[in-house]
């Protein structure tokens, strides 16, 4: 599944993106550095279920500020906000979730004054 080549790459993102020492423990630092270093590629079921979660935690760390409020609160809002305008009987308003929406209300969310909620 994982070669030497996917995990150098890993490996090069994680610290380019400032998140090797702060996302990862010295366990997972380890395996990741060994496996990268040392197996052209991964057979073991074991390491492999290790090493996507070391993946996610560096994917989940490299996320900024504006990605991680797109996808938690500007998903959840612009669905609330379909969901308001089908039941006013805007058939068209289903169509409404998307990337673009859910950016418009992360973006709006993030400029807001304290105390002004949308």
């Amino acid at each position: 599944m994982f070669t030497r080549e996917i995990l150098l790459e890993a490996r090069w993102h994680a610290l380019r993106r400032r998140v090797w020492w702060s996302a990862l423990d010295n366990m997972e630092r380890g395996i990741l550095s060994i496996a990268a270093r040392d197996i052209d590629d991964v057979k073991s079921t074991l390491l492999n279920v290790k090493l996507v979660r070391i993946l996610a935690k560096i994917k989940e760390a490299s996320l900024g500020r504006f990605a991680r409020q797109v996808r938690d609160f500007g998903g959840r809002r612009a669905k609330e906000i379909s969901s308001i305008g089908v039941k006013f009987g805007s058939c068209l308003s289903g169509g409404w979730v998307d990337e673009v929406f859910a950016r418009y209300f992360a973006f709006m969310s993030l400029n807001m004054l304290i105390g002004w909620s949308i």
